[in-house]
């Protein structure tokens, strides 16, 4: 199935508006703001990203009303679709157990995670007050449109992660995992050497 014109639209922009750009925050921003001035019919769109640590996604870039600050990995839409690294198009909210109601009026909802390489680094979030509000073919529109996102943050730096967090620990993608290994090496080198001196 190809792409509506209106999707083929939306993608070149977001390109356009993303390419050149190397800040998270600009990214995701532009990003929200483009699908809530063009999409019809939505009360609500933005990010949460992914705490790895704390397997908890905080509230990114959004265009609507004040949302949910901190939902659980696992949890509600958002965090069923990380958890299971797969989009979820919910016909109605209402319906979906375990539902988080950050707003009342949204009646449906689809949720498209984001990712660096293989890891889930957060979602995509677009809620509806109409049921049934999306289609396959927004569920492939948006789909193309994190592809683009994704290939972009792939080279971004750790800062623009940890941006949202309290600590350079806190790093939301896969260069945690080096940071992580090379603690670890850190302490077993610094035992090592401390038995060796106590032996001298």
């Amino acid at each position: 199935m190809s792409l509506t014109p209106q999707y083929q639209t939306l993608l070149q922009q977001v390109k356009a508006l993303s390419e050149n750009d190397n800040n998270l925050v600009s990214i995701l921003s532009n990003i929200s703001a483009l699908l809530n001035e063009h999409l019809p019919d939505i009360n609500w769109v933005g990010f949460y990203l992914l705490q790895q640590e704390e397997k908890v996604l905080y509230l990114g870039p959004f265009q609507g009303k004040a949302a949910c600050t901190r939902i659980p990995l696992g949890s509600g839409v958002c965090g069923t679709a990380a958890k299971e690294n797969k989009t979820l198009r919910v016909a109605n909210v209402h319906e979906f157990e375990g539902h988080i109601a950050c707003d009342s009026a949204s009646n449906s909802e689809i949720v498209i995670p984001i990712k660096v390489g293989h890891d889930v680094v957060g979602v995509l979030d677009i809620d509806s007050p109409s049921l049934e509000r999306f289609s396959e073919q927004d569920q492939q529109g948006l789909e193309a449109i994190v592809q683009v996102l994704n290939k972009q943050l792939e080279t971004l730096d750790a800062d623009n992660f940890a941006v949202y967090y309290e600590t350079p620990n806190n790093l939301s993608y896969k260069s945690a995992k080096y940071l992580s290994f090379g603690v670890t090496i850190g302490i077993i080198l610094g035992l090592i050497f401390s038995g060796l001196f106590l032996l001298f």
